[in-house]
């Protein structure tokens, strides 16, 4: 029996079960939601404020939203998450570490945050080329 603990939440599941793999997904996909909705909740403008340092539109903080609300309710790959999967076959309980989710969040806006600037300002898809 393997407990999982993921936010304020306690799971416990039987890796002996055929849907090991299926359980263990949804609850790293429930995990995500949460800090994705965390981060919606909490104020999305200041989350890319802290985080990369730049304001943004009202337009472009809707389309940063649209964007980690596809990740949130995207079916998760689990080959992103093998350092967790191995903890967890290793040890009997586990916290899984927001870090892994926060670092595929930063990712998913880093990418949104750098296509809106090359389209806003298409010289620098120039510059970028050639550097």
């Amino acid at each position: 029996m393997k407990t999982i603990q993921a936010s304020s939440l306690t799971y416990r599941i039987n890796e002996q079960d055929t849907d090991f793999l299926s359980l263990l997904s949804g609850i790293i996909q429930d995990h995500r939601k949460y800090l994705v909705d965390c981060i919606l909740n909490t104020g999305l403008d200041r989350y890319v404020d802290y985080k990369f340092s730049q304001r943004l539109s009202q337009s472009e903080i809707n389309d940063l939203k649209r964007n980690l609300t596809g990740l949130k309710n995207s079916t998760v790959n689990l080959d992103k998450y093998k350092p967790i999967l191995e903890s967890i076959t290793k040890y009997d309980f586990f916290q899984l570490p927001n870090v892994i989710f926060y670092n595929e969040i930063d990712q998913r806006l880093r990418e949104n945050l750098i296509q809106t600037e090359l389209n806003f300002n298409p010289h620098k898809r120039f510059s970028h080329d050639h550097e």
